[in-house]
């Protein structure tokens, strides 16, 4: 009898949590919560980029690229129309997909320098929950059942709590850290410049290498982004990311890099240069170990527009070489 008792009251128990905190996602849902409001107001003017310039290559991944490549460099000197339309990792790979999908049209080439973490994990971070939930419902709105449910259950008790705080009690904007205002009309990171680096910066570096793998569903979703693309007349381009030399062992990913090429090769999705050409040093790091100063930030762009002549995506006239309609 206690026994049945005492599983009632655990069911009870585990119903009214659930209720809970689903009511609290509920209750979220456009809530213009502050943890998010960089996230969106960069998605935001990347999307006003897209459509001011009509541009012939858009650049999505998360900060190695917003810190890492010049969209406006390869717009005035190299004459390519370019959006620098990256923002944050913690974003994950099928936010990301999903943001780019808006933007598929005929011509149009999408370079992925994804973050290498990228490949290896489809669940949601804190940063998707935080712009989901307070700011593109709709995204959860489109996602199937059982993504829903993977999307609701891996939210932790600890960004419920944040979640419900804002609800009851909104955070006033912040004036520190990452603000929208630093991007320039491509969509670039204009704040990075080389004298605002600081000693305590550099120490806070994480120079920890990683082991990085390469996750099924994370890979499916880029063959499928890489479909809809040739579908809709463009293509996509992978390439390595930008990061801290110190923070990158090729050595113990070698079985991961070999992967990550025959998975291209097989997708027939070009990957373009090898991970050592996107490596910088002290004098290009600004914050982290994938964000550059403007130096680094120069550099970088300088050899991703190289490897985009080397990769036949561009001619050297500066003219993106069109992928016929029927590209296999």
């Amino acid at each position: 009898m206690n026994t049945h008792r005492y599983f009632l009251l655990f069911c009870l128990g585990c119903l009214t949590v659930a209720t809970s905190l689903s009511a609290n996602v509920y209750l979220s849902l456009n809530n213009k919560n502050e943890a998010g409001r960089w996230v969106y107001e960069c998605l935001t003017k990347k999307s006003e980029a897209v459509v001011n310039y009509d541009p012939e290559i858009i650049i999505l991944s998360g900060s190695n690229s917003l810190f890492g490549f010049s969209a406006k460099k390869l717009n005035d000197i190299y004459g390519i129309r370019t959006v620098n339309a990256a923002v944050h990792g913690g974003l994950g790979i099928d936010y990301m997909l999903y943001y780019g999908r808006k933007f598929l049209k005929e011509g149009r080439v999408f370079v992925l320098p994804l973050e290498y973490e990228l490949y290896g994990r489809t669940t949601p971070s804190d940063t998707q929950y935080y712009q989901v939930i307070g700011y593109d419902p709709e995204y959860l709105y489109n996602l199937n059942l059982l993504y829903k449910i993977k999307f609701a259950t891996g939210i932790s008790f600890n960004t419920h709590r944040h979640l419900l705080t804002y609800s009851l009690w909104p955070k006033p904007k912040r004036d520190d850290g990452y603000q929208s205002k630093t991007l320039n009309l491509f969509g670039d990171e204009t704040n990075n410049s080389p004298d605002k680096v600081t000693p305590e910066m550099l120490a806070r570096l994480d120079t920890l290498p990683k082991k990085y793998q390469v996750n099924n569903d994370a890979w499916n979703q880029i063959v499928q982004f890489s479909q809809e693309a040739k579908e809709a007349g463009a293509k996509i381009v992978l390439a390595f990311p930008n990061i801290f030399v110190k923070s990158f062992d090729p050595h113990i990913n070698s079985e991961f890099i070999s992967e990550l090429k025959e998975k291209s090769k097989e997708a027939k999705i070009p990957l373009i240069g090898e991970p050592e050409d996107r490596v910088f040093y002290e004098k290009h790091v600004y914050d982290t170990r994938y964000h550059q100063n403007t130096l680094g930030q120069m550099r970088s762009t300088d050899i991703l527009y190289q490897q985009l002549v080397n990769a036949n995506i561009l001619q050297s006239g500066n003219s993106i070489i069109q992928p016929p309609k029927n590209m296999e």
